[in-house]
Order: structure tokens, then sequence, then C-alpha cells
């Protein structure tokens, strides 16, 4: 490379930046000079993570101001790693357009930095990325900040050349040896975090992650093994392990749907009762039911799907059609033979909705509390008015009220918030069914009477 100064030479920044902006790495004939490059765009985003965490850290410290004089603002200013901010997460979700969660992470990075001063340090000049900061960060959590310090001084040594998985071990194994008490803190901690999570995949698949203590995890995976051991020692099984474990597992909660209450220790049921938990709502284009196409349905809670899946579900569940205009995607009706009467508000607006009305929540609306736009009883209980929210969301929306912000409905579905800071954002009903051009196809007569699934 024909550089007078090596790019592992400058440290991330302005300079580095406009070096690499004027590389093109196909004019670069060895092969060890490109890689260089690679390296040198990888400290020049840990530099990026490392300002960007920066700024939510003073965005967290600022309370909202609304009103306010400048001078007046910043003498409520917090210190630098305080909160004075109502939900600074939501606010930061919704103008990158990410999950409450992402945002949750990155203010929780950004506040732990500003203790952990070397390891900010060490992203800010690309010595190491944010996951192994974020790896250093969370395991010093639970120690006092003398013992932080020490531990992060230690694995800082030798982090830029090892992997986040080994650098793990070694936080871990650094702040076991500097205080045990807080070790076994955060194996508390730990089990207070256990959960169970709903992931879509494709081919009409999806991924239960079950996070829990490790013996409790070892019991379930040795269970399975063993059923799975057994039914291949009996013969003429003709599922892998892998397969028998899967199915062995969805067994007791098939049982659950066909009984109304799952078994253990101490026998629960099911709050929708059996016949809500094995319910599925399939959105069925009307084109579909006219049969002049075969575009995808959508299984609520997990996306789209073919029609033959949609039938295979209707084998063994009671299914709930949705029917959308073909022509934009939007919603036209739905099957109303299980409805209960006081339920078909709150029904038509889960389904209008499809999910929780903040701009970046995909909480199923099936599993959120409805509430007014504008309070009751100055706003009326109807569709216009009304709208699913998950219990974080629902608790900002009231927030906002308190402070000249607020969310409005101006239309049935459309939901428009202001945030303090002054942004506008706009969330408009969903397309739940796919959309097709042909016009002459849009909002059939459609035959109640016929069958589900279709």
């Amino acid at each position: 490379m024909d550089q007078e100064v090596e790019l592992a030479d400058i440290a991330p920044g302005v300079e580095l930046a406009t070096r690499l902006m004027a590389i093109t790495t196909a004019d670069i004939h060895e092969d060890y000079d490109v890689l260089e490059v690679v390296a040198a765009w990888d400290r020049m985003i840990a530099w990026a993570h490392a300002g960007q965490l920066a700024a939510v850290a003073d965005f967290a410290r600022r309370p909202w101001s609304i009103g306010e004089t400048p001078d007046a603002a910043r003498a409520k200013h917090g210190p630098l790693g305080s909160v004075r901010r109502s939900n600074p997460d939501d606010e930061i979700a919704a103008r990158l357009s990410i999950s409450s969660g992402s945002a949750e992470f990155r203010l929780g990075l950004a506040l732990e930095l500003t203790e952990l001063q070397a390891t900010a340090a060490a992203l800010a000049t690309g010595q190491i990325d944010v996951q192994k900061a974020h790896s250093i960060a969370d395991g010093c959590r639970h120690l006092d900040p003398v013992t932080a310090t020490e531990v992060e001084a230690i694995v800082l040594a030798r982090a830029g050349d090892q992997t986040n998985a080994q650098l793990k071990k070694a936080v871990r194994k650094a702040a076991i040896t500097a205080d045990p008490v807080a070790a076994q803190k955060r194996h508390v901690a730990a089990k207070n975090e256990r959960g169970v999570w709903l992931t879509p995949l494709d081919d009409g698949m999806a991924e239960v992650r079950a996070v829990m203590a490790a013996a409790d995890a070892l019991k379930v995976y040795n269970v399975l093994s063993a059923a799975a051991l057994s039914a291949k020692l009996a013969g003429g099984e003709a599922r892998n392990t892998a397969q028998l474990r899967a199915d062995f597992l969805l067994a007791p909660f098939d049982e659950a749907i066909a009984t109304g209450e799952l078994s253990g220790v101490v026998p629960t049921k099911l709050a929708f009762g059996s016949r809500g938990c094995g319910e599925a709502n399939v959105t069925v284009p009307a084109s579909v039911i006219m049969g002049v196409s075969n575009v995808p349905g959508e299984l609520t809670g997990y996306g789209a799907i073919t029609a033959e899946v949609s039938k295979e579900l209707a084998r063994d569940r009671v299914m709930r059609r949705i029917v959308t205009n073909p022509v934009d995607g939007s919603f036209l009706a739905a099957d109303t033979a299980t409805y209960r009467p006081s339920a078909v508000l709150r029904r038509h607006v889960q389904l209008r909705d499809g999910t929780c009305r903040f701009k970046t929540c995909d909480l199923p609306s099936l599993v959120c509390a409805l509430d007014h736009s504008k309070r009751h009883p100055d706003g009326r209980t109807c569709e216009g008015n009304m709208g699913p929210f998950c219990e974080r969301h629902h608790i900002f929306k009231h927030l906002l009220d308190g402070v000249l912000a607020h969310l409005k409905q101006p239309n049935p579905g459309t939901f428009v918030w202001t945030m303090p800071t002054g942004h506008v954002y706009t969330t408009t009903p969903p397309a739940i069914g796919p959309p097709i051009k042909d016009e002459k196809h849009a909002a059939p007569a459609i035959d109640w009477n016929e069958p589900p699934p279709f």
C-alpha cells in the first residue's frame, strides 16, 4: 500500500476516515494491505460506537424540559452516568427505529462506560469492539468501583487479542477471584432474568429460547434425551434424536391445550383456556378465497406461511380467518363465530392494529391492553379512539400526557406520537395481508359459511 503512514498507526477518527474513504481495495495488489483496511474500518466502527454511547449517556441525564429556557433546562442536568429523563430508551428507539430492548441495551452500556473509563477509552481508540466493551461492563456490574477498576485493568491487557468468548471467560474468572460474594450476587441476578422467548425462523419454523439456571436446563435436556433414547431402543423409530427431543418437548403443551391445564408439581389452569391457546389467527387475502391467487397467508405472532401450512394448522386447531383487501392488504373482516358479544370492539381493534402501536414495538396486540388515545370520558370508547399498547408503552403514553407531549389518533388505526424533544412519529394500520395489483379482486363478497381455513 502506497501510504506514508501505515493505517495501523493512525488512531480512529477524522484522519483515518478520510484516508479510508480515498482507498479502493480493488486497486490494492497485496492481500496483507487489504486486510489492514478491514482492520482499520473495524477500529472506526468501535470509535463510532464510543461516540454514540457517549451521546446516549448525555441524553439520559437531561430531564424533559418542554417550555423551559436553555439555561433553566441546563441547570437541571444530572451528572454524566445518571438518568434524569423519563423513558430515554423509548425516545431513542423511536428515533433510530430499533426495539425498546435494543435501545435499553445501548443505554445500559452507555451508563456503565461512564464508570469504566478505561474500557470506554479502549473502545474509542479501537482496541476493543462494542461486544467486548459490553462483556467487560457486564462482568463488572456487581463489583464495587475499586474492584471493578482492578478487574478492568486485568482483562484489558489482553482483550484486544482475544475473542469475545475468551474475554468473557477472563472477566468471569477475574471477577470471581476479586470478589466471590459479588459473583454469587451475579448468579442470583441472572436467575431473576430467566425467561422464554419466541423467534420466527424461515420456512414455517420458529425457535423457542429458554434461559434458566444451568442445573434446570440440564435437567430438561437430560429428560428429553432419555425419552428420545427410549424411543430409539423400542425400535421402528425413523426420527433422529434431535427431532425426538423437539417432539417430546412439545408433548406436554399439546396435552395442556387439550385439557386446559398445564401439568406439573402444581397444575396450573391456562388463563385463556385451552381453546384460546390452541387458536390460530390466519390472515387470508380475499383473492385466495376466490381462487385467483396463491399468495402466502400470515399466522399471527409468527409471520408469513404458505397455504399448505395454513391447512395443516386447521386440522388440529381452532382457526379464525382474517380476510384482507388484496389491493392494499388492509383489514376487511374476521370470522365472528368465536366472538363473545362484549369482545367485538376489542377483537376488531386487535386485528386491525396487529401489534402494540408504539413505533418500534412488535408485541402482538392480542396480549396488549386496549387504551383510549384521548382519555376517557372526554374520548369515546370506539374504534377511532382505541389502540393496543404493551405495559411498557401504555405507561409511557400516560407519561407523555403530563409533559405536553401526546399521542393522537386522527384516523382509526393511525397513531401520531409527539415526543418531548419535538420529534413526531406516525404509525399506520399495517397491511396484514399481501396486496396484489389487480383491483377487480378487491373487497369481494365473502361466504362466511365456508369452513376454515379458506
